[in-house]
């Protein structure tokens, strides 16, 4: 189901999209893998496409020498000219340059204008070699706005803060997520007090004292700071010279933020994750329809409860209980009221939107066991009525 589509009920969206992950021909009591997950596949973010054009945006202004925005023009520019050039052809077409760029929809005269250093009018003839490489070469647009996006990642997110969402948009992902953090961080000490692991009291207090001081950074940047001035700080010393191709220019930025491991790139831009006290919620798991103000309050959790939880203390193989358990605590804020577009319980709904959650944003972790796992709760058990396993 194309989630794009303009929904008037966002909330109907969403479940028909949980149905169209699961093989309900199946008993969740007996195989709950495939009867949720059977289907379920990975949707491409919308952040994709609306990065892609801030910064085909970007690479047509003009910036002042040493700006932010000059830093991450001048990545840009350099990462799209690393494209290799077709051996020498015969030409196969004769275009202007302003009907070259409409039959192939970029904008190439900056390009020209970066490699070549000269001017190039939109009348100008250009000889087309192949076609086929200025397909290529659309990809490597695309590929270059995720390295920007990616290498340069801080500086990208405040753009993107500044130039797309705006101040209302990210106040309200702010006042969205911050419950949802904090549910999930009371269920994690409350867990901590039951003290099933037998720690020491001194041990429960030091736990307790860090899970208290971590705070949420929405798109990696911190809340109690002007994200501008903190930004441009961290790339005050960045410089990118005319000596530079792609691989030096990648080096510079990737000490920028000491990334070491190419995992903590790819990973950086699609999972939860802690950076000293930190924990960082990347705008790619925020651009999704549970994000929605009219959108459901268990549709919020159950889309980053569970890289909440590992987020805070690498325990996967409770996760999902936990999320659950967040919701649907004695003293919980959130609403326990059956809603009327979902034919599912809302406990039954949770179990399934985390399952699937966890199915398409934690690929390679150990699905199997996880949802065995989950099948033998208490709580599993009463939401499907599973009397084999009470």
């Amino acid at each position: 189901m194309d989630l794009k589509l303009a929904w008037a009920d966002p909330n109907v969206a969403l479940f028909n999209q949980v149905l169209s992950y699961m093989d309900q021909s199946l008993e969740p009591c007996q195989n709950f893998q495939n009867y949720s997950t059977k289907y379920a596949k990975w949707i491409k973010p919308p952040t994709r496409a609306k990065f892609n054009t801030m910064l085909d945006e970007l690479k047509d202004q003009d910036f002042e020498e040493g700006s932010l925005e000059g830093k991450l023009q001048r990545f840009y520019n350099i990462c799209l000219a690393r494209t290799p050039s077709p051996y020498y052809m015969e030409p196969v077409q004769r275009l202007t340059l302003q009907e070259l760029e409409i039959q192939h929809g970029i904008s190439l005269s900056k390009y020209i204008e970066f490699v070549f250093d000269r001017t190039v009018p939109p009348s100008a003839i250009v000889h087309v070699m192949s076609h086929e490489f200025l397909e290529r070469f659309k990809e490597q647009i695309r590929s270059c706005a995720y390295y920007m996006t990616a290498y340069l990642q801080l500086a990208s997110n405040l753009l993107y803060e500044e130039r797309i969402l705006g101040p209302a948009k990210v106040s309200q992902y702010q006042s969205q997520v911050e419950p949802i953090f904090k549910a999930i961080r009371h269920q994690i000490i409350t867990r901590l007090e039951r003290n099933s692991l037998n720690w020491t009291t001194s041990e429960i207090k030091d736990l307790q004292e860090n899970l208290n001081g971590l705070t949420l950074g929405i798109g990696g940047l911190p809340n109690e700071v002007n994200h501008r001035q903190f930004v441009t700080n961290l790339y005050k010393d960045l410089n990118f010279t005319v000596e530079d191709d792609y691989d030096s220019a990648v080096l510079k930025a990737r000490q920028v933020l000491g990334l070491k491991e190419e995992d903590e790139l790819v990973g950086s831009l699609n999972q939860i994750k802690r950076s000293g006290n930190i924990i960082v919620v990347p705008y790619n798991l925020l651009e999704n329809l549970a994000f929605d103000l009219e959108s459901h309050d268990l549709f919020k959790i159950t889309q980053l409860g569970i890289q909440f939880v590992i987020g805070i203390q690498q325990m996967i193989l409770i996760a999902l209980n936990i999320v659950h358990e967040s919701y649907f605590a004695p003293k919980s804020k959130f609403t326990q009221i059956q809603p009327s577009f979902s034919t599912k319980t809302l406990k039954q709904l949770s179990f399934l939107r985390l399952a699937q959650s966890y199915h398409i944003q934690l690929t390679g972790m150990p699905i199997n066991e996880m949802l065995n796992q989950l099948t033998k709760l208490p709580s599993f058990v009463q939401a499907f009525n599973c009397p084999n396993l009470r």
